[in-house]
């Protein structure tokens, strides 16, 4: 017995090692039981899809479904949402929903969720340059609702959720930057569906000079309250990232530190990536010169102040678009990331970040990407999409989707 007792030693020494073997990076790598498939067969190939994404189950089939805005400069009937179902076998069919005529709808933010509490998911819209439009589901048609605000509140992100409380689903919505000096930026508007009787609309107080593309909703500081982060794109000393909620419809900003110093926001996404109940605030950040490098931040909250939990995630070249998800369900949310390597999944421990799985995508597959989301899908797996509209002819264009098991 004895004599096998080194032997025994070393191969549980490799067996760690092979498990939890370090990158060049220092970032340590698991070996990965997930596996990743591209499923992108029927999605369109070519066109700038932009600006956002979601994944929804629209037919009620219990697939996830992707919805996107149109095409920047559609073609001729193409200026609509379009709804591409998810099939049997891992592809996608174009919906054949019928929508009203949308004067002056082009590219911008999507979201969708049931607004009347009819058990149909319905669809707001963001519109760059335009207006938010409210689309109600009825069943093979859209019709387009009032939602009286300012025709000169332009977004290109907008989110659906119940703000308040009262079982109706609510609008949440950042304004987008100027193009021109008739349009001033109108900060965060949040709009109290009232029992699907109209909409009582505002604009939180103090945000009115905040404006950018991406914004989420979470509970940040687990008192059971949607908080709001969003990617300024003010000058730094004004940008407001984070306002917490008070469970009414109201909204606060965080004036704390959240290690931004000196930095740009072009992201932000939440999640709970360390099973502690609470929603852990996720940016991109970059500086200037020096301070150049994107990365991203994870902040988590701990009672009165915010820590960094971030460190590793430093390492990982060129961080394009990021989602959270539980993606190999263990109770914590996972950071998807497209990279300049293609897509790459991270999972927080109690070591920190490790790496649990990648697939490789070429620069062009992965160049000039606007939005990535992730979701889980009925079986238990999740979908990764995201869309191509950059403008460069070096760039694929269309949607690409993954499946990850």
């Amino acid at each position: 017995m004895k004599s096998l007792l080194p032997s025994m030693i070393i191969v549980l020494f490799l067996l760690f090692f092979n498990s939890c073997a370090a990158t060049s990076k220092g970032i340590p790598v698991r070996a990965s039981s997930l596996s990743i498939v591209d499923i992108s067969e029927g999605l369109p190939q070519d066109g700038l899809w932009r600006q956002n994404l979601a994944l929804v189950d629209m037919n009620g089939e219990g697939l996830l479904d992707i919805l996107a805005p149109p095409t920047r400069r559609p073609k001729e009937g193409e200026g609509i949402p379009h709804i591409f179902l998810q099939q049997e076998g891992n592809k996608w069919k174009r919906s054949e929903y019928r929508f009203p005529n949308l004067k002056g709808y082009g590219y911008g933010g999507i979201a969708a969720d049931d607004l009347n509490n009819d058990g149909r998911q319905d669809i707001a819209l963001a519109v760059h340059s335009g207006k938010i439009l409210l689309l109600m589901n009825n069943n093979d048609e859209f019709s387009e609702v009032s939602f009286s605000v300012m025709d000169n509140f332009h977004s290109r992100a907008i989110e659906i959720s119940d703000i308040n409380g009262d079982g109706w689903k609510d609008i949440i919505s950042l304004s987008e930057a100027t193009f021109g000096e008739s349009y001033k930026p109108g900060g965060i508007l949040i709009g109290i569906n009232n029992g699907g009787k109209g909409w009582n609309i505002s604009i939180v107080k103090g945000s009115e000079d905040q404006f950018g593309d991406y914004m989420a909703l979470g509970d940040i500081n687990g008192d059971g309250k949607k908080d709001i982060l969003i990617a300024p794109q003010t000058h730094r000393v004004k940008m407001k990232p984070l306002w917490f909620g008070d469970g009414m419809g109201q909204f606060e900003a965080y004036n704390g530190d959240l290690f931004m110093r000196d930095m740009d926001v072009y992201l932000a996404r939440c999640g709970d990536v360390d099973g502690d109940g609470k929603d852990e605030a996720v940016f991109k950040i970059a500086g200037l010169g020096v301070l150049a490098k994107e990365r991203i931040l994870v902040l988590r909250w701990k009672g009165d102040v915010f820590e960094d939990i971030s460190k590793g995630l430093e390492s990982i070249e060129k961080q394009i678009a990021f989602d959270l998800e539980d993606v190999d369900r263990d109770g914590k949310k996972e950071i998807v990331i497209l990279s300049d390597k293609g897509i790459e999944i991270y999972g927080y421990t109690l070591t920190g970040w490790m790496k649990k799985d990648n697939y490789n995508l070429s620069d062009p597959e992965r160049s000039g990407v606007y939005d990535l989301r992730v979701r889980r899908d009925r079986d238990g797996s999740s979908i990764i999409v995201y869309n191509q509209g950059g403008e460069n002819p070096a760039f694929k264009h269309g949607i690409r989707a993954f499946r990850v098991r």
